[in-house]
């Protein structure tokens, strides 16, 4: 799994009829996207329990759930349940 620690949440985009989304970010190496296939469940929480921020504080992959869960640094909780998971390396 890529340490997407402080890495900047650009966007991300739900591609409802071929059931794709895709989130874009800045990091200090460039640009990178996640590709989630087939999803079943994309939530996307804004409550900023921790205050405004747009960077992420850690990422978890769970292979068994085909689940990715994206901790801001806000304190909210970005989760795809996807069939397959595209990093960036």
């Amino acid at each position: 799994m890529v340490n997407m620690h402080d890495w900047t949440l650009i966007d991300i985009t739900s591609h409802w009829r071929n059931r794709s989304v895709i989130l874009r970010f800045s990091s200090q190496d460039g640009h990178k996207e996640i590709l989630a296939n087939n999803f079943s469940k994309v939530r996307v929480p804004r409550n900023n329990p921790w205050g405004a921020s747009v960077s992420v504080n850690k990422a978890i992959l769970s292979n068994a759930d085909k689940r990715l869960s994206i901790e801001m640094q806000s304190g909210d909780t970005i989760e795809i349940e996807a069939q397959s998971i595209e990093l960036p390396e």
